[in-house]
């Protein structure tokens, strides 16, 4: 087990990388990735626009621009956060769809995906996606979703 301190630093390092990658693009992403990777002593990709390579083909992404994409850790404790801009057929009532399309079971709905957003979770036997989808204007939204490992 790890110490009390290292169990507290590892999971702040990931959420601080996930949620500063979009405000820190304008930053040096290998330094970023070096901070990160000191503290987590694993791998971390801050910023892009495009879904990383090992992004679980499980997990059903709407099309849409790329606004962000990061990936922290290694193996099964890997996290994936990306976030599209979307448009049109991918309302977050279709995002909520595709996930049981593809297997997923909701494990929230509160307040749910409806017309004008909202947040969600969704698993199935080996991810759980926390989803978040916010209005933007008529017809387009903004759709962030982490994707995390369930413990086997």
């Amino acid at each position: 087990m790890l110490p009390t301190t290292r169990r507290l630093t590892v999971p702040v390092a990931l959420a601080l990388a996930l949620l500063a990658g979009p405000a820190l693009a304008g930053c040096s992403a290998v330094n970023v990735n070096e901070v990160v990777k000191d503290a987590t002593g694993g791998t971390v990709d801050v910023g892009g626009n495009s879904v990383p390579d090992d992004f679980p083909a499980e997990v059903p992404l709407p099309e849409g621009e790329i606004l962000n994409a990061n990936a922290v850790g290694t193996g099964t404790g890997k996290v994936w956060n990306v976030t599209v801009a979307v448009t049109g057929a991918a309302t977050p009532d279709g995002i909520a769809d595709s996930f049981a399309d593809a297997g997923f079971r909701a494990t929230s709905d509160i307040p749910g995906l409806g017309s004008l957003g909202g947040n969600a979770g969704f698993t199935n036997d080996v991810y759980g996606v926390a989803v978040v989808v916010t209005d933007d204007a008529a017809d387009s939204y903004t759709a962030n979703f982490s994707v995390i490992a369930v413990p086997q």
